[in-house]
């Protein structure tokens, strides 16, 4: 039981709002949330929230941390459970001014990605006009999108899920050797490959960072930028969703499609080998990349190329 004084644990008030929600004294209206509801909500969050932020202080905690866990929910494939986290956020901030334990509402800015379909592959006129699209973003956007952008075009060149770049920090990259180097939790390294385009990319987004962060500076490749930026964390991965809705509004694409769409494409190929590398590709490569893979990467950059060049005109007579 919670007494005046008190400085709760987030999984405290997380267990007295379910317990309060369950009989309709969470709120001024007094209305009981269904059952459902509830479950779903113990669901997020023992599957999304884990022991290390439900012990820390309620009152103390950072916004930016509630969204960090909406973002690997949608980075992780799902973007219902980050569309659920955020309203039980929502929710229990609600609860937290009624009760007192907080003084103001606090997750007003919380993002999550629009809850839509599976990936998809793109064809060359969709492709050409998304890679074009985050392209001048990435050029004559505005500041706080230019890095979600050129994430974008990184992740679809390589190959490589958004998710893993907005961790990557400037010491993983090697531009001698072309490469850089995911470290897993537990220490395991994947090395990518990286085409000279990803390279000339991350180099932009080196360069924007040191750009944004002159006084204080950063080693991460996409951190936050902007006025209110903090060098110390990359861009919410909601905000790629955001940029999209800018850049191509009613369009049916998604960030993501322009990877998935090189996945796809080398999928296509139905060889066995191929294949192998392909997820080699996505899921890890434990050692430096071999012939067959750079090679792999690199006829994926000569599709690419294709796609995204100008459409021939007809000439006329």
């Amino acid at each position: 039981m919670l007494r005046d004084g008190d400085d709760p644990k987030v999984g405290q008030v997380y267990n007295w709002y379910l317990d309060c929600a369950a009989d309709g004294t969470h709120s001024a209206e007094g209305i009981a949330k269904k059952h459902l509801n509830l479950t779903i909500q113990r669901s997020l969050i023992d599957s999304y929230i884990p022991g290390d932020f439900r012990r820390l202080s309620f009152a103390g905690l950072d916004t930016r941390d509630m969204q960090a866990l909406i973002d690997a929910a949608a980075a992780s494939g799902a973007e219902t459970a980050a569309e659920g986290l955020k309203s039980f956020f929502v929710d229990v901030e609600k609860f937290g001014v009624w009760k007192g334990i907080i003084e103001r509402f606090r997750t007003r800015k919380l993002k999550a990605p629009s809850i839509t379909r599976r990936d998809r592959a793109l064809n060359d006129r969709e492709f050409r006009a998304a890679f074009d699209a985050y392209r001048m973003g990435a050029e004559g956007g505005a500041v706080v999108d230019r890095g979600p952008c050129l994430a974008i075009l990184v992740s679809a060149i390589t190959l490589q899920p958004i998710a893993n770049l907005l961790h990557l920090r400037r010491a993983d990259i090697d531009f001698e050797r072309s490469i850089w180097v995911n470290a897993d939790s537990d220490g395991a390294r994947h090395f990518v490959h990286m085409p000279k385009y990803a390279a000339e990319l991350l180099q932009r987004a080196i360069a924007l960072g040191d750009f944004c962060n002159r006084t204080e500076p950063t080693e991460l490749v996409f951190p936050e930028n902007g006025q209110k930026g903090d060098p110390k964390r990359s861009f919410s991965y909601a905000s790629i969703y955001e940029v999209t809705d800018k850049l191509l509004p009613r369009q049916d694409i998604k960030p993501t499609d322009l990877a998935w769409t090189g996945i796809t494409s080398l999928r296509g190929l139905k060889d066995e080998r191929v294949d192998a590398l392909v997820e080699r590709i996505l899921f890890g490569c434990k050692a430096e990349p071999a012939q067959g893979h750079v090679a792999l990467m690199e006829g994926w950059m000569t599709r690419l190329y294709e796609m995204i060049a100008p459409p021939k005109r007809v000439a006329w007579r």
